[in-house]
C-alpha cells in the first residue's frame, strides 16, 4: 500500500512538473503546440498536405522572419500519407526588440480553395527575447458570418455588383453604399466607432496618410498609412480598402481586419 502511495504521489508531482515546463515556455492550442527559445518562435502545427491543405502566411509584422518549415508525418514518415495526419513544423524568429504578429490560415491555396481556421499570435517581447506568446484560433465556418453586401448596378456594363467578405461572428456590421465606397461599416460588439471596409469607387483616391509602408496580406500587396489622429488606412490595388475613421479599437483588432481583408472581394 506504501508503494502505491509512493508511486501515485512521484506521478501526480511528475505531471505537475510536466506542466510548469510546459507553461514556462509554450503552450498547447487547438492545432498543436506553439513555444519559444529567445528570439525563436516555434509552431508545430497538425496537418494532412495529402487533402490539399497547409498553413500559409496571411501577414507577418517587418520584424519577423521566416525560417525553417518541416512536415513529420505518421510514425516518422516525412512524406504525407494519404488520410493520415502529420505536424508542420514552424520556425520565425523576431529580429528586434519589439513586439511581433502573426496570422496564418490553414486553407486549400488555389483559388476559391476552402479555409479551415486562422490562427493569430501576438509574440510579447522583453529584455530582447520572447516572453509570451497569446494565439487565437478562428474556425472558419462557426466564426465568421459571410456577407455579402446589397447588390447595386455598374452604370459602365449594367450588370449587379456586390463587395462580399466573411466578419467575425462577435463583430456588428451594416451595408453602406456611398460616393466614396460600396461595403460594410463594422465593429467589434461593444466598442464605439466603425471603421469601413469594401471598395473604393473609380476615381476616389484613397490618401494613406503619414508612415506609409507596404505589407502582404496573403498574397496581394497593400499599402497602408495612418493619420495624425490614428485613423489606420489599408488599400490594395484592386482598390479593397479598410478605411478605420476615429475607431480607437483599430491596433487591439487589428489581426481581424488583417482576416476580414483576406477574405474581402468585389463582384462583378
Amino acid at each position: 500500500m506504501k508503494k502505491l502511495i509512493l508511486f501515485l504521489t512521484l506521478l501526480c508531482l511528475f505531471a505537475v512538473g510536466q506542466n510548469i515546463a510546459e507553461a514556462a515556455d509554450g503552450r498547447r492550442t487547438g492545432m498543436g503546440y506553439v513555444s519559444w527559445d529567445e528570439k525563436t518562435l516555434k509552431l508545430d502545427l497538425r496537418s494532412n498536405p495529402s487533402t490539399g491543405f497547409s498553413w500559409l502566411t496571411v501577414y507577418q509584422s517587418e520584424n519577423l522572419t521566416t525560417g525553417s518549415r518541416q512536415y513529420e508525418g505518421t510514425d516518422n514518415n516525412k512524406e504525407a500519407t494519404t488520410g493520415s495526419p502529420g505536424v508542420d513544423h514552424l520556425r520565425f524568429t523576431v529580429t528586434d526588440d519589439k513586439d511581433a504578429y502573426l496570422v496564418l490560415k490553414l486553407a486549400r491555396p488555389w483559388e476559391g480553395g476552402e479555409t479551415g481556421t486562422y490562427h493569430s499570435y501576438v509574440i510579447k517581447m522583453e529584455n530582447d527575447k520572447i516572453a509570451d506568446v497569446a494565439c487565437r484560433e478562428r474556425l472558419f465556418h462557426k466564426d465568421f458570418a459571410f456577407v455579402a453586401g446589397n447588390p447595386e448596378k455598374n452604370g459602365a456594363t449594367g450588370e449587379k455588383v456586390r463587395f462580399v467578405a466573411s466578419v467575425p461572428k462577435d463583430w456588428e456590421y451594416e451595408n453602406i453604399a456611398d460616393k466614396d465606397m460600396l461595403g460594410l461599416k463594422v465593429r467589434p460588439r461593444g466598442k464605439e466607432g466603425y471603421g469601413r471596409i469594401g471598395y473604393l469607387r473609380d476615381g476616389v483616391a484613397a490618401d494613406p496618410g503619414e508612415n506609409v509602408k507596404k505589407i502582404m496580406i496573403y498574397n496581394k500587396e497593400y499599402t497602408m498609412g495612418r493619420f495624425t489622429d490614428g485613423n489606420l488606412v489599408l488599400f490594395n490595388q484592386n482598390r479593397i480598402a479598410w478605411l478605420g475613421g476615429s475607431a480607437d479599437w483599430q491596433d487591439e483588432y487589428f489581426m481581424d481586419i488583417v482576416t476580414m481583408l483576406d477574405t474581402a472581394a468585389y463582384w462583378e
